[in-house]
């Protein structure tokens, strides 16, 4: 069988030489265009989707937070957004209070504040220019000169409007109808022949109770509109249609309307956020009403003095042709698609935003533009060639990967105002190598202290690690803790105990409640495995143990399979594994090496602690060869590795590891065929120990009935 691979140095992180950015500081990269960084699929997905008018392709953008997905949809709206035409201005014509007597209307653009103005201004001056024909004489008062009056004030205004012939109509019947409410209200005063002043407050109050609302502007405007919710109401996206109440009367009075987002973007674009959506149900059920009928009715805000305040009237709702952009993660994606199908269904253009980007020279070298772009937006000191390439191979290690780097530039942004606060420190000119390195030392020292407590108690003897020798039934096993923003690397040292019974595997940590299902599914595996390569002797007369000592948080995940598989043997052959070689890696049913999560964090969580403890050469890790491509390692655990003092081994199956540790031969054929195992190999110790627990078991219940204790299961307790 194939031997373990010992990791040379090379083969531990990833190396950008300088020289090969083409630059000598970021100052030369400031005229370069950015663009979508290995974004083009989702590039080409957002510009579909832009240009389809239909129904039902509008753009969900999925990716992760700060992978610069908000700020390139929005440069991509307002690009497309420019070279479309500018919607109409939107006014609504109130006549009074009563709810019949408001009438919508669309003006070109620009002009909706010309007629309001105008509109304004002829209210203010009617009532003089009435009142220079009245006469105490009412027989002489100039009643068709009056009418005239009204009549050219009226032409005035919509001759001045380019307006559709709809829209002219319903202009026109606005106007007739105040005129007529005009005439009414000076014949009526005429019968009671009323005095001057009285004319006076009258007209005042009938021109008073019409009024334009131009509820949407678009005069500013070079193009269709673009939208950016940031925080999404009923209110601010919808509008609302408020009724103040005038002092000294009890009734409100006209109407105000507030135009929300969607009837601002009317012939544009909107950016919304998920999550906004999904934390306010009357918000979510309102957008689903609109992306149903594309019509937006308005709810009224009754004040604290007149809580009973009239409601707009729905027979009039407002039509909005809007496209619309949704913010959100992948997993509010699938699982808005797996509960909300009818809604998704107008979502139709899926936008996806990679986490990570492959790394090529061109990737190289636009990260590095964008680079530039930050320093100079965020006005930070520039970056000298070197610097960009320390952050492009920390970008490496964000995704963990040789071959990849990080699309989430929102990291490297704060890597750099970090960095450029250390050379500011120093009173730099240009952001150098040490600066970042400094920036990550003092974020680790901020966040290290739990860890510094682990590898402390680990160094007094209060948890029981070993980390030299060899030791039967005892072996380290790389893990992670996270908390909070914490997150590091530590070993576990696991522990097995096999003896004669009919019990089988027991899993401690379940039989506690303390393990979560992956855990558990790994340790199943490995029973599994167990029982294949000794199906020849089968039933095995085994029972057994196995558990991570001094462990009070919980496990889960299936990184430690192969440790606790090594364990496991070593008790059964009654041979001792090498301490310093902590392991990590996952297994199938056939004892094929599965690659873990979180290597980096893993290795150099043990690398510290062996560091603080003394390293002797006999430290290393044991990792899945699948997890190589996955080291990018902190410089000083490469410098240790090349020095010879720290080792670094892979293996593509756990009879490699156990060689490895064990020093004697797995006892595995190349054919991996069962038919026995030679005495003097790991597996020919495990065999002979099973058989003799089965001669065992055999002798104690000749002649006798044996009732064996079983641990209830989970779901029985």
């Amino acid at each position: 069988m194939m031997t373990v691979s010992l990791l040379q140095f090379s083969d531990l992180r990833v190396t950008i030489q300088p020289e090969s950015l083409g630059f000598s500081d970021t100052t030369e990269l400031l005229q370069q265009p950015t663009g979508w960084i290995g974004q083009e699929r989702a590039e080409a997905a957002a510009r579909y989707g832009l240009l389809v008018k239909q129904p039902g392709y509008h753009l969900f953008v999925l990716g992760e937070h700060g992978s610069g997905r908000c700020s390139l949809l929005q440069q991509l709206l307002i690009e497309m957004a420019a070279n479309q035409p500018i919607p109409p201005d939107l006014c609504v014509l109130h006549r009074g209070c009563a709810e019949n007597k408001s009438i919508v209307l669309y003006l070109p653009a620009g002009q909706g504040r010309t007629f309001q103005s105008a509109f304004w201004r002829m209210t203010k001056s009617l009532p003089a220019s009435i009142l220079a024909y009245f006469s105490d004489d009412v027989s002489a008062i100039q009643w068709n000169a009056i009418k005239a009056l009204v009549d050219t004030a009226f032409s005035e205004i919509q001759s001045a409007l380019p307006l559709a012939q709809d829209e002219q109509l319903r202009l026109s019947a606005f106007f007739e109808r105040m005129q007529a409410e005009i005439v009414a209200c000076l014949s009526i005063l005429q019968h009671k022949q009323s005095g001057k002043s009285d004319w006076w407050v009258v007209l005042n109050n009938v021109l008073s109770a019409h009024r334009i609302n131009l509820i949407v502007d678009n005069a500013e405007l070079s193009g269709a509109p673009v939208i950016i919710e940031q925080n999404s109401t009923v209110a601010s996206l919808l509008g609302y249609v408020d009724y103040p109440l005038v002092e000294e009367k009890s009734q409100p009075s006209l109407p105000r309307i507030t135009a929300g987002s969607l009837l601002k973007a009317n012939g544009g674009f909107i950016m919304l956020h998920v999550s906004d959506l999904l934390e306010n149900d009357a918000l979510w059920i309102k957008l689903r009403h609109f992306l149903r009928s594309q019509k937006i009715s308005l709810e009224g805000h009754a004040s604290l003095s007149f809580p009973y305040a009239p409601v707009f009237p729905e027979s009039q709702l407002f039509d909005a042709d809007v496209k619309i952009v949704l913010i959100g993660s992948r997993d509010e994606y699938y699982g808005l698609q797996e509960d909300e199908a009818e809604f998704m269904q107008h979502f139709r253009v899926k936008v996806d935003f990679h986490k990570s980007l492959q790394a090529t020279q061109p990737i190289y070298q636009a990260s590095s533009v964008l680079v530039a772009k930050i320093c100079h937006e965020a006005q930070l000191p520039h970056f000298s060639a070197a610097a960009v390439a320390r952050l492009l191979e920390e970008s490496h290690r964000t995704v963990e990967h040789q071959k990849y780097l990080s699309a989430v530039f929102a990291d490297t942004k704060v890597l750099m105002i970090e960095s450029a606060g250390q050379c500011s420190a120093r009173h730099g000119s240009l952001v150098e190598v040490s600066d970042i390195e400094a920036a990550l030392h003092a974020r680790d020292f901020r966040h290290n202290d739990l860890e510094l407590q682990i590898q402390q108690s680990i160094l007094d003897g209060e948890i029981l690690v070993a980390l030299s020798d060899a030791q039967v039934g005892r072996l380290n096993a790389l893990t992670q803790i996270e908390w909070g923003e914490c997150r590091f690397g530590t070993t576990a040292c696991i522990t097995a105990r096999t003896f004669p019974g009919e019990d089988g595997l027991l899993n401690i940590v379940r039989e506690v409640d303390m393990s979560g299902p992956i855990h558990d599914k790994g340790v199943l595996i490995l029973q599994s495995y167990l029982s294949a390569l000794f199906a020849h002797i089968a039933p095995l007369a085994l029972s057994a143990s196995v558990v991570f000592e001094q462990e009070y948080a919980g496990i889960e995940g299936d990184s430690a399979a192969c440790a606790e598989f090594y364990v496991l043997l070593s008790s059964l052959a009654n041979t001792p594994l090498k301490q310093g070689i902590a392991v990590t890696g996952a297994m199938n049913q056939y004892g094929e090496v599965l690659p873990i999560g979180a290597i980096n964090d893993k290795i150099e969580g043990y690398f510290r602690l062996c560091v603080k403890a003394g390293l002797t050469g006999e430290q290393g890790v044991l990792i899945p060869q699948a997890n190589r491509q996955h080291l990018v390692l902190h410089p000083d655990v490469v410098a240790a590795v090349k020095a010879g003092v720290f080792t670094i081994h892979t293996m593509e199956h756990v009879m490699q590891g156990l060689e490895l540790l064990s020093e004697l031969p797995s006892g595995m054929s190349e054919s991996g065929r069962v038919a026995g195992y030679p005495l003097d190999t790991i597996l020919g110790h495990v065999q002979r120990s099973l058989v003799a627990f089965r001669r065992a078991c055999q002798m104690t219940q000749h002649g006798h009935k044996v009732e064996h204790r079983r641990f209830p299961l989970r779901t029985e307790k």
